[in-house]
């Protein structure tokens, strides 16, 4: 053997010993090597990774991937070393060291959080006792991502007084430049008088989400409101930008409620309607026809406060102190009757009345249903 009994091989041997006592098949392969290079052997592995180029092209936001390499050695023995990454080559994740003996390099790409633009850079893999690194080029173009929301906004409908709860879904879904559903997204929603079911009988008014489709599921507590209408917003924050769906629903009023205060201004009106046709009967018209009968009939005598009630064919006149009705004669009353109708329209006023009290109600019966 050539080279026999030269101390340089015995001096490595020593060093070798002393760097590598944890790890001694790497200090083997390191006296190899120094001993193939004593003997003019090829020393050094030839480390060539499969594929020797790796280019993505196009991918969305939110892209997650692993790729594996085969590790290809064509010389002696085996290699190792550190791993690192020339140019930025954001949402790359590589391991931190190196070992041919594994015979697999895997890397991973999440584009999560990376902004879109052209990303283009190296894998380096640095040898240990090797001089010339490995290095695999890597091409990737990060494109935007739109979210589609499903509904653009979220009526509840009317809800009846019987309701408590309410529940529903939204669904997010990431659409890539092209159309299709891909790419992710990464965030958090929330709002105001809605709640997030996170889990089965867990309410949550906040919840974190990620993923390419997102079904969110909702619940609405309607027993702490009034009847009425409402609206809501939910916010959604994510990484790709923060986006609003509006929220409608309407309550409805308790019928019996509702009975309730019809009969009650029922009854409030009658009574006010009644007491407008007193006041105009017995202080307005009664005044007014008991001149116009005495001026035309000067014999009649008929006290101011007497004359209560009339219609379109006959006079009354009602004495309170022995409740007797009296009836002019239509032959004596035809001029009375011209003169009176051309002078107050009684039936016209009482008419107005009416219509007044009853637009009052149907005013405040509509003002109710609406507040």
């Amino acid at each position: 053997m050539r080279g026999q009994g030269r101390t340089d091989l015995a001096n490595i041997s020593r060093k070798i010993i002393s760097d590598y006592k944890e790890e001694k098949n790497r200090g083997l392969e390191i006296f190899v090597r120094e001993l193939c290079k004593s003997e003019r052997i090829e020393a050094y592995p030839k480390i060539v990774l499969q594929p020797q180029e790796l280019d993505l092209g196009e991918i969305p936001r939110g892209y997650q991937n692993s790729f594996e390499f085969q590790i290809v050695n064509k010389g002696r023995g085996f290699a190792w070393g550190n791993i690192k990454i020339e140019n930025p080559l954001p949402g790359i994740i590589i391991p931190k060291t190196f070992d041919s003996s594994k015979k697999k390099l895997f890397i991973q790409l999440d584009t999560l959080q990376v902004k879109p633009r052209n990303y283009n850079g190296y894998i380096v893999i640095e040898l240990e006792g090797i001089s010339e690194p490995c290095k695999i080029p890597l091409n990737y173009t990060v494109r935007e991502i739109k979210l589609r929301i499903n509904p653009k906004e979220l009526n509840l409908g009317d809800i009846s007084y019987s309701t408590n709860e309410i529940k529903a879904t939204l669904t997010l879904i990431c659409e890539t430049f092209n159309g299709r559903i891909g790419g992710r997204i990464k965030g958090q929603i929330s709002a105001n008088l809605l709640q997030i079911l996170s889990k089965p009988f867990k309410k949550e008014q906040l919840f974190y989400f990620e993923g390419s489709r997102i079904d969110i599921n909702l619940v609405l507590d309607t027993s702490p409101f009034e009847a009425g209408t409402y609206e809501d917003k939910i916010y959604i924050e994510t990484n790709i930008g923060n986006f609003q769906v509006p929220v409608y629903f309407k309550k409805h009023i308790r019928w019996d409620i509702v009975a309730k205060f019809i009969i009650v201004l029922t009854v409030i009106v009658g009574t006010i309607m009644w007491l407008i046709r007193f006041t105009i009967g017995n202080i307005f018209l009664s005044k007014q026809l008991s001149e116009i009968i005495t001026k035309q009939i000067p014999d009649l005598d008929i006290p101011d406060d007497k004359l209560t009630i009339y219609d379109s064919n006959h006079f009354w006149i009602i004495f309170s102190n022995q409740l007797e009705k009296f009836t002019l004669l239509p032959s004596k009353c035809d001029n009375i009757y011209i003169e009176i109708i051309q002078k107050i329209d009684v039936e016209n006023i009482l008419n107005n009345a009416g219509r007044l009290g009853t637009t009052i109600l149907t005013f405040l019966i509509i003002i109710f249903w609406i507040f």
